[in-house]
């Protein structure tokens, strides 16, 4: 039984609930970066099939091998079973894939459903916090560019794009995932391909309405550089038009992408200018972005009780 944001008690120093969005390499920084928070987290990836000219792979969808990705950033590096699920296989002709892909697709045939089977893995694997697939089934995208739409997981160049849309339109999302957007006191939007793992999360129609009213603080962690020639604003403009709001932006000052302070403020948006690139390029330094969330998360603990956005 879902329940009504009016009952919902403000954020409060006790409350460490956070739920990160997103999908890819930056996802699993963040959650690295995350990785012994003492709070409840709820990680959402998308559910993207996968597509390659515009046909479908069968059992390639990303929601996988994002679950996989992110189970394993959660998991302790001495962990037997984390390590193996990293394991390649050679499967047939399906050439090689990671074991945790494997167990994750024949758990999914055993319950009937993705998220309770990356439940059940994530139990064995002992992390603290849920991930989960944003729908409860297949979602393609549809990306609305000049001169005429492209299907499939992976949209052409963001420079065309102007929206982005899902078939079925409206996927159904879990009741728990739009309780923890909900009771979240902290939402990340974790860095990765805008449209296919930010927007692809954020932008579906009940996850984007939950965000417009969820008492939490949205933090979206920007990208160091551009996909297609696109800029930082860009980006920001492309979330916003999707109706997905944005109370704050972390970013690197250094970096290709990165924004002035002030026109941020103008937008109403909060400023966190931090160090967060490391020797990889376009990489988020996962030390450094601990370091980062760790400080902010603390700060506005203490600072900015009762104070949240209702925009």
């Amino acid at each position: 039984m879902s329940t009504s944001l009016a009952t919902l008690p403000r954020p409060s120093p006790s409350n460490n609930r956070i739920a990160v969005l997103g999908g890819g390499g930056g996802l699993g920084s963040v959650l690295s970066a995350l990785r012994g928070h003492d709070g409840d987290l709820t990680v959402i990836v998308p559910t993207v099939e996968s597509a390659v000219g515009g046909r479908r792979r069968a059992g390639a969808g990303s929601a996988v091998a994002d679950l996989r990705r992110s189970l394993e950033a959660l998991t302790d590096d001495n962990a037997a079973l984390g390590r193996a699920i990293r394991r390649p296989l050679q499967v047939d002709r399906r050439g090689r894939h990671p074991l945790g892909n494997l167990v994750l697709q024949s758990l999914a045939a055993a319950f009937g459903d993705l998220g309770k089977a990356s439940t059940w893995l994530g139990a064995q694997l002992g992390i603290a916090g849920s991930v989960l697939p944003v729908a409860v089934e297949p979602v393609r995208l549809v990306t609305d560019t000049e001169p005429r739409p492209v299907h499939g997981g992976a949209p052409g160049s963001p420079g065309l794009i102007e929206r982005l849309r899902f078939v079925p339109e409206r996927p159904l999302v879990s009741v728990t995932i739009l309780n923890a957007i909900k009771r979240a006191r902290w939402i990340l939007l974790a860095p990765g391909p805008l449209w296919r793992s930010t927007l692809a999360t954020s932008a579906v129609p009940d996850v984007a309405a939950a965000l417009g009213s969820t008492l939490a603080r949205i933090v979206w962690i920007c990208n160091l550089k551009p996909e297609n020639g696109e800029t930082a604003q860009d980006q920001l403009a492309a979330l916003r038009r999707h109706g997905v709001r944005v109370d704050a932006v972390m970013y690197d000052p250094s970096a290709t992408l990165h924004f002035a302070p002030e026109g941020l403020a103008g937008q109403g948006i909060d400023a966190l200018p931090r160090q967060l690139a490391g020797s990889d390029p376009g990489v988020h330094d996962r030390q450094l972005l601990r370091k980062a969330l760790t400080e902010y998360l603390g700060s506005a603990a203490t600072s900015r009780v009762g104070a949240w956005r209702r925009d």
